[in-house]
């Protein structure tokens, strides 16, 4: 037997690791392995600790203890954090000079001092320097670029019609063969939208399929409704129909009456919601 506080050499230990390296345990050993531990008890199972923990159950309002205790885990912390970031080069007076006077954003400070964009935000909320916000002094992009913008995003995420997509641009296909054409991928940006169908053949008419989960809801922007989106395809000379998955789904008919009113120009602008 090996003598109480017997350590292993660390010579052994490499013979042992190199022994083992490459090695894999065979599929029948794996299931041996597995095996041999059904049914056994873990060593501490029932067991509990033997001195209880002092601060179980006590709250400020009952001990001061707690306080104190709180109050010296906040400062240290504290502490700690504006050490770290001054042992990098960054104290309290250069990033409120670099963020506040120079007017550098973090990620150029972070980029600066080694630190990464979400270190620096902690630092200025530490330190209580008032943040900025987000969208001031932003560079307002032009049409031309914010269209290149979605065009890029939209382009990359590889877009593909849905089951109700493909069901309406089948619909679309056998009323008006070569007039209708899916765009939903982000061939066509119109205003920051991205239109589901929209007309080739000289009408400037757009078809948009609306899905209940997406558009429907308190928090839905404006420009995602029903209202908002006829209305912001309006602002650029386009007619919109708007359909719904649920009307797709249960009244085929009514949406293909729709659709040949809608071409036909006898209602431009419409929703079967």
């Amino acid at each position: 037997m090996r003598p109480k506080g017997w350590v292993m050499p660390q010579e052994t230990k490499d013979r042992i690791s190199k022994g083992k390296k490459g090695k894999k345990h065979s599929p029948e050993r794996i299931i041996i392995n597995k095996i041999s531990h059904l049914g056994q008890v873990p060593w501490n199972k029932g067991k509990h600790m033997d001195k209880p923990v002092w601060n179980k159950g006590l709250t400020a309002s009952i001990d001061s203890r707690i306080v104190k205790l709180h109050k010296k885990r906040v400062k240290s912390f504290h502490l700690f954090k504006s050490k770290q970031y001054e042992s990098l080069g960054l104290s309290k007076e250069q990033l409120s000079y670099l963020y506040l006077d120079i007017n550098m954003s973090p990620r150029k400070i972070a980029s600066q001092v080694n630190l990464n964009r979400d270190q620096v935000i902690y630092a200025l909320k530490h330190w209580r320097i008032p943040i900025k916000d987000i969208y001031e002094g932003a560079t307002s992009y032009s049409s031309e670029k914010r269209r290149e913008v979605m065009f890029r995003v939209l382009r990359q995420k590889q877009l593909k019609p849905n089951k109700d997509e493909i069901k309406l641009s089948d619909i679309l296909d056998t009323l008006y063969p070569n007039q209708y054409k899916y765009v939903g991928d982000g061939v066509v940006v119109i205003g920051g939208m991205n239109p589901d169908f929209i007309n080739i053949n000289g009408q400037k008419k757009i078809i948009e399929l609306f899905g209940h989960y997406w558009h429907t809801g308190v928090k839905v922007p404006f420009n995602r409704t029903e209202e908002g989106r006829i209305s912001s395809y309006k602002k650029f000379g386009f007619d919109c129909l708007v359909i719904w998955d649920y009307q797709l789904k249960r009244n085929p008919s009514l949406v293909k009456t729709a659709i040949q009113s809608f071409h036909e120009g006898e209602d431009n602008e419409k929703s079967l919601g």
